[in-house]
């Protein structure tokens, strides 16, 4: 998630003072330990350092209808109000934002408590955006990702998504992984973007999202998501489907590696046209007396 290291205003004219102004926890010097894959009712638990504060509240204005954004946005971690005028949260909480003309607190309606007031803008994020995903780290370059996912309480196979370093459509997946003989390290692979929008790791399998990609990788266990990504995932044919061994070849593949070895569309729409499956029901004599 972008968020300004600098250039905080003198005036807040939603209420919020410049004094009372929160550390971004996710930048770095600030984040402490890495908070990678935990279910979202878990609170993130961040020591937020002490600010000045000024001896009067702010004062919370009503939000024009022409302010409101209609955007409901999910905490990332959690706060605890310090004023009178703020509303305090925990990871996961919903909140609909009433105002978000001013750059560092935004007023929002929390959809829990009904509660309104002022919160931190960079302590949330819009809700089903890669920023509000719990393996989402904005501002983490391939070293501290490596720092992060060492950390001892992380097992094995925990993983983070960031931007990468190189390609500025695309990402980057680092894993924590464990070799005799090598013991704990982190891999990086890339997270490659497709024109359409889709992204991919292993050539043979394209995902429409990042979301949708990092679930399907994620289904997995510790070695078992290095070891596909490594080799190449394939969905494998499924037993609750009556799915034709001929139809699953050809799927098979589609999905092959090494894209002169894939059919053509020419190859498969003539395939499918010419395709017939029949089910036979075998004749039963009628039963006699």
């Amino acid at each position: 998630y972008k968020k300004a290291d600098t250039g905080l205003s003198s005036k807040h004219s939603n209420g919020g003072s410049l004094d009372r102004y929160t550390a971004d926890p996710n930048q770095r010097g600030v984040q402490t330990r890495a908070d990678i894959i935990r279910p979202r009712p878990t609170p993130c638990k961040l020591q937020i350092p002490h600010q000045p504060r000024k001896t009067s509240s702010p004062v919370v204005k009503p939000a024009s209808h022409s302010q409101r954004s209609n955007k409901i946005v999910v905490a990332l971690y959690n706060y605890t109000a310090r004023e009178s005028t703020d509303v305090s949260f925990v990871k996961g909480d919903r909140m609909e934002v009433l105002d978000d003309s001013e750059p560092d607190w935004w007023k929002v309606l929390h959809l829990t408590t009904l509660q309104e007031g002022l919160i931190p803008w960079n302590f949330v994020a819009v809700e089903r955006s890669v920023e509000s995903e719990d393996w989402f780290f904005e501002n983490v370059s391939r070293k501290e990702a490596g720092k992060l996912l060492l950390v001892d309480e992380n097992p094995r196979g925990t993983f983070l998504v960031r931007p990468s370093e190189h390609n500025p459509r695309g990402y980057s997946l680092s894993v924590k992984d464990w070799e005799e003989g090598r013991g704990h390290h982190v891999k990086h692979y890339k997270i490659k973007p497709l024109d359409n929008g889709g992204f991919f790791i292993a050539t043979n399998q394209t995902f429409p999202t990042l979301p949708a990609l990092v679930m399907a990788y994620s289904s997995m266990q510790g070695r078992e998501v290095i070891e596909q990504i490594n080799k190449g995932y394939r969905m494998p044919k499924p037993l609750n489907h009556p799915l034709p061994d001929s139809i699953y070849r050809l799927m098979l593949q589609c999905w092959d590696a090494s894209p002169e070895k894939r059919p053509t569309f020419e190859f498969l729409n003539h395939y499918f046209e010419s395709f017939n499956v029949t089910s036979e029901i075998p004749y039963l004599e009628p039963p006699t007396d």
